[in-house]
């Protein structure tokens, strides 16, 4: 349910205004109220856990928030096409009362400068939040899959260092736990009513360039740096056990809960505590690059060329605890860093229009090259190993779209994506891991239907 108003207004009109611009300081006021409630309720059978390939039980979930927010911004045009083409400010607070009993202040400063009309530089800094969801703070605690590995599971306890992490955990020398040949353990998992929003930094800085002497053509290269911190997570099954078992330190150890038989997968007995909360964080830096270009061709037709790509530099997770660590996972995906992440990635499309109204575009989408976690030198991001997969190869794929408008009323589209029937790579145990990782691949970056042909038409009258 949400509540809400703004008003908004040219300042200028009142006189307040730059004496090198033409448009006056424009304002926008406003308030919202909102109230977010969810009520699920599962039946006898997801409760009990007793559907195949369930996982573990679905419990009910039953809670709701509201929050109360202000907010303003300000545009500042302080130069418009005077001594310089412009100079500008944008600003803006927005201000929230929660009935969790938290309260946050966001606020962004941006401003954009251009010397002359063909170059524009602009940078930004941004504070933001993101609150817990209904299920964030109210999800029941329960026991599901949750993690991908067990470094104690598939050979004999010994009384050496190796294995002191593992005795620390209640397991005897001699003792042999068997390994769960799916790669998928056990986690107490669920809400925290405690929790808080987490919050969010970001700086960009960049340039748009739009060349007189190149008539239709613009790029811009913008570079970004995002820090997230008080992250709404837990610290992860993964994680835990390495640390406990590289460390045999007794607090990462005590969230360790072996069951009778020292399994963390036969039975629910068996499990990491691994429970929501504000703790550690996120960071990613790199540069984003757009380019587009249209030109007539004479009397043929019109040819464009779009491109869209961005290179990571880094994708660093925090997990708040000192012997735990940090993790990079930029160029890297597996049972830690769970969906592949290329340090390059982009879309590359070329379109061809005539003046009869057909008109046809091919688009490239391509994914660098990544590496299984497991290849890191980072401690946390040791484990088994996956060895037919400790890489997937960099994957394009080619579009073909065909339009065709007839007349005023008609529009036929006919095309292929992945033209060429390109198969997904496929990735086994355990670097691929359970919720990230289905059907033995990363269908939310790779292409898993393979050739998808589509036609359609569109009437208007």
């Amino acid at each position: 349910q949400v509540l809400s108003g703004a008003l908004s207004g040219d300042l200028g009109k009142y006189g307040l205004k730059s004496p090198w611009a033409d448009e006056g300081v424009a304002v926008a006021l406003g308030a919202e109220y909102r109230r977010e409630s969810l009520q699920f309720f599962s039946d006898v059978s997801f409760q009990t856990g007793d559907l195949a390939g369930q996982g573990a039980p679905t419990l009910p979930v039953s809670g709701s928030f509201d929050v109360t927010e202000f907010f303003g911004e300000i545009r500042i045009p302080v130069v418009q096409e005077s001594f310089i083409h412009e100079f500008s400010i944008t600003g803006g607070y927005r201000y929230s009362d929660y009935s969790t009993g938290a309260t946050t202040d966001t606020y962004k400063i941006e401003a954009q400068l251009a010397p002359v009309r063909d170059i524009t530089f602009r940078g930004g800094y941004n504070r933001a939040v993101r609150a817990p969801t209904v299920q964030d703070l109210f999800a029941p605690q329960r026991v599901a899959l949750d993690g991908n590995t067990d470094p104690c599971a598939g050979h004999t306890i010994t009384n050496t260092a190796a294995d002191a992490g593992c005795r620390a955990q209640g397991l005897s020398i001699g003792q042999n736990v068997v390994a769960n040949p799916a790669s998928q353990y056990n986690g107490l998992i669920g809400g925290n009513p405690n929790l808080v929003p987490e919050v969010a930094d970001t700086y960009t800085v960049g340039v748009i360039l739009t060349p007189g002497f190149l008539p239709g053509f613009s790029a811009s290269v913008d570079y970004f740096d995002i820090k997230l911190t008080g992250a709404i997570q837990g610290i992860g099954a993964d994680t835990i056990l390495n640390v406990c078992n590289n460390t045999a330190d007794p607090f990462f150890c005590g969230l360790i809960n072996r069951d009778a038989s020292g399994s963390l997968w036969r039975t629910s007995g068996g499990f990491v505590t691994d429970l929501s909360q504000n703790i550690g964080g996120l960071s990613t830096k790199g540069i984003d690059v757009n380019a587009n270009y249209s030109r007539e061709i004479g009397s043929i037709g019109r040819a464009s060329l779009s491109f869209v790509g961005t290179y990571l530099d880094e994708l660093i997770t925090d997990t708040g605890l000192a012997a735990a660590g940090s993790f990079d996972c930029a160029g890297l995906y597996g049972s830690n860093c769970g969906t592949p992440s290329p340090e390059w990635r982009h879309q590359a499309r070329l379109s061809f229009d005539m003046p009869n109204g057909m008109g046809a575009s091919i688009r490239w989408r391509y994914f660098a090259a990544v590496d299984q976690d497991t290849t890191s030198s980072n401690a946390n991001l040791s484990g088994a190993t996956q060895p037919a997969n400790l890489q997937i190869p960099a994957q394009s794929y080619f579009d073909l779209a065909l339009t065709w408008k007839v007349g005023d009323h008609y529009d036929f589209r006919l095309g292929a994506n992945n033209l060429f029937d390109r198969e997904p790579p496929l990735v086994g145990s355990p670097a691929c891991p359970a919720g990230t990782c289905n059907g033995n691949t990363f269908a939310q970056v790779y292409d898993a239907l393979g050739r998808y042909i589509y036609a359609g038409v569109k009437l208007e009258f």
